[in-house]
């Protein structure tokens, strides 16, 4: 089942007629050099920038659906995220279930746990560190338990445990029916953790596929501009620079 589509997306001088869609119980990773609009991208699926085109929610036009539907359907982690005062993990948390027009405490309490932050709970976001803060709007967005999960660099703050502790969590998420879109910086979880990627070069998408068809030595060296170094005969896959 299609969760999301986009047709012909453009933004100004970021983004260049962008087609993609997401389907049900799919982890799709958006990658690409600094600045070849994957941010761009993920904000306008999120609809939090303005785009011509054309995005399709579960079938919908989504200017069609009011603010509420939308967030109970798609929502975003951002690369960076601020709380004007220093609220609680907790309080944080329970602010993802707005869309909902609810304070349900066990999806709350839940999201915590699958986020690990349950420890933090009654401590104030501006008492952790960035990577743990990280986790603390993930589990916000958790709590909401949307269809469509964008995350834009999720795991740049994180540790190594707890990188791959919150790429398992997405691909979780995934497949319990939902879709996950993910930009991420290291190939080598991209190739690990994604169903299918879009590689974007200059605000266009340069190739679409899976990981094989996608993270090639050619493919990487043409927006990269290095050598890289490609096997996906051992797993995880090994993608680095020559």
């Amino acid at each position: 089942m299609e969760l999301i589509r986009a047709n012909k997306l453009s933004v100004d001088d970021r983004l260049h007629g962008i087609d993609l869609s997401l389907n049900a119980g799919e982890v799709l990773g958006i990658i690409g050099p600094n600045g070849s609009g994957k941010s761009t991208l993920l904000n306008c699926l999120a609809g939090v920038q303005t785009y011509h085109g054309q995005i399709e929610i579960n079938g919908t036009p989504s200017q069609r659906l009011s603010g509420n539907e939308r967030a109970r359907q798609v929502a975003l982690l951002p690369q960076t995220s601020q709380s004007a005062w220093a609220l609680s993990v907790e309080n944080i948390v329970t602010l993802g279930r707005l869309p909902w027009g609810d304070e349900d405490a066990d999806k709350i309490h839940h999201a915590m746990h699958q986020a690990g932050v349950w420890q933090w709970r009654k401590r104030h976001i501006d008492q952790l560190s960035g990577g743990e803060q990280t986790r603390v709007w993930l589990a916000r967005v958790l709590a909401g338990e949307p269809q469509v999960m964008i995350a834009d660099e999720p795991v740049a703050s994180l540790d190594l445990y707890y990188q791959r502790h919150i790429l398992d969590l997405l691909k979780t998420y995934a497949g319990e029916g939902r879709g996950v879109l993910v930009s991420i910086h290291d190939l080598a979880l991209a190739a690990r953790y994604c169903d299918r990627l879009c590689l974007m070069h200059q605000g266009r998408l340069h190739r679409t596929g899976t990981p094989e068809q996608v993270l090639t030595p050619n493919h990487l060296a043409e927006v990269f501009n290095v050598e890289v170094h490609v096997d996906f005969s051992v797993w995880p896959p090994i993608i680095q620079p020559r």
